[in-house]
């Protein structure tokens, strides 16, 4: 692939720039491999590309100017076909024309690509207001140190996952982004895991960037497999509150009911509600991240409900926890010690499983033991049995 990277960037033309040189270059086999992992998953694909900067396009965001450049100069050089779009809110896309694809490797696959190497531990400080981006705490990491164990780990669990993953039986599928508005490549090939922490080694942890994390529970359950087997999701129950009772060396009170539902209104928006007690003791808004999403939880409660209420309700039904409202970053760090405890036993057992924050896929046969595996290690780490529920393909999603 470098070969044609380079192929490409002489067909280009593009001025000589020799300050930006390394940078221009890196986004040329950026774009090619972009192109060559569509035509991969679905020959005759489009790129979806932004010619400005736009936070859902990662491209755009790490090239910049050079990228746009290099679309332009594809273009006249015969080698990218653009689609504008006529359609608000959705992005140009481009594709490559059969000159490009003559000089792509005839028999590439999924082994020809890559992903640019990141570190698989990373501290977070705070975001950027400028690109939204996070400002990355440089950290020493020794040979013998903690941390260096952790990024081993994590780059052990990547591999795995890399050998073991199949999408719709192929090693790469697409799959609607939330929005709907585009598709997004998953690669079980390119598996590259980060364990991040936000400020000090104490708060955070979580692991990210696994392509199966952001789909849907019944998505995942459909099509992903581990060595070609149908797969189960097992899920802690009420994580995050049944840590902070730990911590709090308070009994867990709601063996027989619902931790979270505590008067009218549904229970997603109630576990919204006293999950943001979690992140801050003093919120008073609906929580969400965008207005949609506030308005969603607003909606969950009988017209005229005011948000102080709720939050007077939760404070009242949880205060014998008050004293971790505010700590959600440090009971993330709990979550993830447990959970790469949990990957551990079971590798050590054969069995590969794969994260999803407080939550694991295994495949069917090994429901029972990675569940039970679950609950010994909550009480190895929290001194408490944390309770498990298991979900399985639907019938009429099984293959026949």
């Amino acid at each position: 692939m470098q070969a044609a990277a380079e192929r490409f960037r002489d067909a280009l033309r593009l001025p000589a720039q020799p300050r930006a040189a390394q940078r221009q270059s890196r986004a040329c086999t950026a774009l090619l491999l972009n192109l060559a992992a569509v035509e991969l998953a679905e020959p005759g694909a489009s790129l979806a590309i932004a010619r400005t900067h736009a936070p859902h396009n990662p491209l755009y965001r790490r090239f910049g100017p050079h990228l746009a450049a290099i679309v332009d100069a594809g273009i006249t050089q015969g080698l990218l076909h653009e689609q504008k779009s006529r359609t608000v809110g959705q992005l140009t896309t481009v594709c490559a024309t059969a000159a490009l694809r003559d000089r792509l490797p005839q028999s590439l696959t999924w082994a020809d690509l890559g992903r640019e190497p990141r570190p698989s531990v990373e501290l977070r400080g705070a975001r950027d207001n400028e690109d939204g981006t996070y400002r990355l705490l440089r950290v020493p990491i020794g040979r013998g140190g903690l941390v260096a164990r952790w990024a081993a780990e994590i780059h052990a669990l990547s591999a795995r996952l890399s050998a073991a993953l199949t999408i719709d039986g192929r090693r790469c599928a697409f799959s609607a982004t939330d929005d709907g508005r585009m598709r997004r490549i998953r690669s079980a090939a390119h598996v590259q895991l980060v364990r991040i922490f936000n400020e000090d080694w104490s708060k955070g942890g979580r692991i990210f960037y696994g392509f199966w994390i952001n789909m849907p529970k019944r998505e995942r359950l459909t099509r992903l497999a581990i060595h070609g087997e149908s797969v189960c999701e097992i899920d802690y129950r009420s994580m995050l509150l049944r840590i902070a009772y730990a911590l709090a060396e308070q009994p867990w009170p709601f063996r027989d009911a619902d931790p979270y539902t505590a008067g009218e209104g549904e229970r997603v928006g109630w576990k919204r509600m006293t999950v943001a007690l979690l992140f801050s003791p003093h919120v008073r808004q609906w929580p969400g991240k965008t207005q949609d999403e506030r308005a969603a939880v607003r909606a969950a409660f009988p017209a005229g409900t005011k948000p102080s209420h709720v939050y007077d309700v939760c404070r009242q039904r949880h205060a014998a926890i008050a004293a971790q409202f505010g700590k959600a970053a440090e009971l993330f760090g709990y979550e993830a010690d447990l959970m790469l405890t949990v990957l551990a036993a079971l590798y050590r057992r054969g069995i590969v499983a794969v994260p999803i924050h407080d939550s694991l896929i295994v495949v069917e046969r090994h429901a029972e033991i990675a569940a039970d595996t679950m609950r010994e290690c909550g009480v190895e780490r929290l001194g408490v049995e944390l309770e498990t529920v298991t979900t399985y393909r639907e019938p009429e999603q099984l293959a026949t």
